[in-house]
């Protein structure tokens, strides 16, 4: 709740000292005409409006970080084996 509260104060406060003529205030869901229209520019004819918040992001972003972490165990692991392979060849050549 104060997060929402600290966004909405930002929010009043650029609409106050934005000039209007100067400030789009859209949602991203209405694809690119209001902002083309707003910057003066064609929409575009062979790409997609970025969306890039979309469940399937999320799911592709939280298995590239469970990728990451699996290779990060396998590294600490082999990390671990190498220390001891060499703690066991260097203890059993002082014998």
């Amino acid at each position: 709740e104060y997060a929402i509260n600290v966004y909405n104060k930002h929010i009043e406060n650029v609409k106050r000292r934005v000039p209007k003529e100067q400030l789009l205030i859209f949602n991203v869901k209405q694809g690119w005409q209001p902002l083309c229209e707003f910057l003066n520019k064609e929409i575009p004819k062979d790409i997609p409006f970025p969306r890039g918040n979309t469940t399937k992001d999320k799911k592709e972003i939280l298995n590239e970080l469970v990728r990451f972490r699996n290779r990060t165990n396998i590294a600490t692991v082999v990390l671990i084996i190498l220390v001891i392979g060499c703690l066991y060849k260097y203890y059993k050549s002082d014998t």
